[in-house]
């Protein structure tokens, strides 16, 4: 790579996420993601759910095995 370049676009993506907590015992998360090219959203009632969107983009992250090791 040269100096100043920087890496092609199709290597990068962008995601906005929410995350807010549904009831007052806090114990239940609930989220939102946005692709920002696309502008394609979702909403996900658990980490996997928001995983799951991101790979449609990117292709696989981890393992489920690991992914899923990680999240507990």
């Amino acid at each position: 790579m040269t100096h100043g370049s920087t890496p092609s676009t199709a290597h990068r993506q962008a995601f906005v996420v929410r995350l807010w907590r549904e009831s007052p015992d806090r114990s239940t998360w609930r989220g939102w993601v946005q692709h920002v090219a696309t502008g394609e959203t979702d909403c996900f009632t658990d980490p996997i759910g928001l995983i799951a969107f991101i790979e449609t983009y990117t292709g696989p992250l981890a393992s489920p095995a690991v992914i899923t090791t990680r999240l507990k």
